[in-house]
């Protein structure tokens, strides 16, 4: 945490909060935590910037255009807060893990930063903050939250894939105790939602072992008791990672009425070469048995996934595989992006070879791939 000074003569009163997420649903997770207790301390949260007194951008790291993003952001928040006397800025989130000595460098204005390592313990962070910046909390006000919310599952990741920084930033994976989940889903239930998305870096990794019992729960048993929870009328999950992909968890939301039928699991590459090298942890022909699993047993389910094009070493042939592997899958869905160097990965000592308009050719190819496996799909419905 980095508190700076303020000048206590300016007693902040009615405040209001604004809320810039970049990033994964993880990260809007965090932004709906850190909401809560703000609004807990009687700050209420504003749709718009220009009406806020305090700014909290919640940024990413995965690639460097959403780093670019966020600075730009970052950077036009100066002159927000010198529009109006004792305005605050808060800086949350992986950028801010990754890149603490960078943002108070340039940009001096900010008042508090909250790493990604930092989140769960925000509640004292920001309490701490409120009082020695001098704010006047006004009343509690009665929260009421969207009818759609996330709830976190776990922290942190230990997958290591080779071009990925979340590992660094948001360290050793910890699943959340099961009761810390229920409750907080029931939380949200409370306060008006009825759709909840669980999230975590690798949900289905999601292992927890109480240390008085010894009882044992993964994700699928979690599923199961969470879809039981009084007023839940939809309940989903992202993202999970196709290592940790079992046969029960996908019969369990393909026959559980509460689970949310689209199923997103990222792909890659299809070349067991460059899966290697990123270090996924599956071959190709692991990913395609899960898929036709899925198509056979559980035909309701949509399959979505993420594909990188450009990875450091690939090949015309590598992905063509790729392009292959998105035929045999037919997603309902893709986000496909060209790979992005991140300093301090396993990736990054690899160089980035492939040119930029051939990643840039690559993600058209693959674009336009979907475009027609979705119209053949839609001809044969």
């Amino acid at each position: 945490m980095r508190l700076r000074e303020t000048n206590k003569r300016n007693k902040i009163r009615g405040l209001s909060l604004f809320l810039r997420t970049f990033g994964c649903q993880m990260n809007v997770g965090d932004s709906s935590y850190i909401r809560d207790i703000f609004v807990n301390h009687g700050i209420f949260e504003s749709d718009k910037l220009d009406n806020a007194d305090i700014a909290v951008v919640n940024t990413c790291v995965v690639r460097q255009s959403a780093e670019n993003k966020a600075y730009s952001y970052i950077a036009g928040l100066r002159r927000w807060k010198l529009q109006k006397n004792g305005r605050k800025v808060i800086i949350a989130g992986c950028m801010a893990e990754k890149s603490r000595n960078i943002i108070l460098t340039h940009f001096p204005f900010v008042d508090l930063i909250i790493g990604a390592k930092q989140i769960e313990d925000a509640m004292p962070i920001i309490s701490d903050f409120i009082k020695q910046s001098g704010i006047k909390p006004g009343s509690k006000p009665q929260i009421t939250g969207s009818t759609s919310e996330f709830v976190p599952v776990m922290r942190g990741c230990e997958n290591f894939c080779s071009y990925c920084i979340v590992p660094y930033v948001r360290g050793k994976e910890i699943s959340i105790p099961p009761g810390a989940i229920e409750s907080e889903i029931r939380k949200k239930i409370k306060n008006g939602s009825d759709s909840i998305t669980l999230v975590g870096q690798n949900v289905n990794s999601y292992r927890y072992v109480d240390a008085k019992s010894g009882k044992r729960i993964d994700f699928t048993g979690l599923l199961m008791t969470a879809s039981k929870i009084k007023g839940l009328k939809k309940l989903s999950f992202m993202t999970s990672h196709p290592k940790d992909m079992k046969k029960k968890l996908i019969l369990f939301a393909a026959e559980s009425a509460i689970m949310d039928k689209n199923l997103h699991f990222p792909l890659q590459s299809g070349s067991n070469r460059i899966l290697r090298l990123m270090n996924r942890g599956y071959t190709r022909e692991d990913f395609l048995n899960i898929v036709r699993y899925i198509h056979k047993k559980a035909p309701g389910i949509k399959i979505s996934t993420d594909i990188i094009v450009g990875f450091p070493g690939e090949s015309r042939k590598d992905f063509k595989l790729t392009l292959d592997a998105i035929k045999k899958s037919r997603f309902y869905k893709i986000y496909a992006f060209k790979y992005s160097p991140r300093e301090g990965t396993a990736a990054y000592r690899f160089g980035d070879d492939v040119p930029l308009e051939i990643k840039e050719q690559r993600l058209k190819i693959v674009h336009e791939l979907h475009k027609n496996i979705i119209k053949t799909e839609k001809k044969c419905r």
